[in-house]
């Protein structure tokens, strides 16, 4: 089963050994409104909600790009996740790569060959 925004939330705090309303006062969000998220009766918040999350449960980079992988999902509406949005929006090689890859109908597979490509381009460095 593929794990939700608010459950990653709550599995993070509570390996942090945080109570919901520590957590909550700390996000300076309201500990009901924390526990909607964490149950999944709410979307995610905010970017700056988001923002203050990360910084509160001291998530590491691989964290903070599956939060927002899945905080983009909690949408009606399939959504770039907020942390690539200017990234995306300020690169137009990107936007190009994008075009190009839905006009081919490029395969997962094809994703990952070039994925790896950079990858190993980078851990030569």
């Amino acid at each position: 089963m593929e794990q939700s925004f608010g459950n990653f939330i709550k599995t993070k705090r509570k390996e942090r050994m945080m109570k919901l309303n520590t957590f909550a006062r700390k996000v300076e969000i309201s500990s009901v409104y924390a526990s909607y998220i964490e149950n999944g009766k709410r979307p995610a918040p905010s970017k700056k909600v988001l923002d203050s999350i990360i910084s509160v449960l001291q998530l590491s980079t691989g964290e903070t790009e599956t939060l927002s992988l899945l905080a983009a999902k909690t949408h009606h509406r399939p959504a770039i996740p907020e942390d690539l949005i200017e990234y995306v929006n300020s690169n137009e090689s990107v936007i190009l790569a994008l075009r190009t890859a839905k006009k081919y109908h490029a395969t997962e597979k094809e994703w990952l060959i070039f994925i790896n490509q950079i990858i190993s381009k980078h851990s030569h460095e």
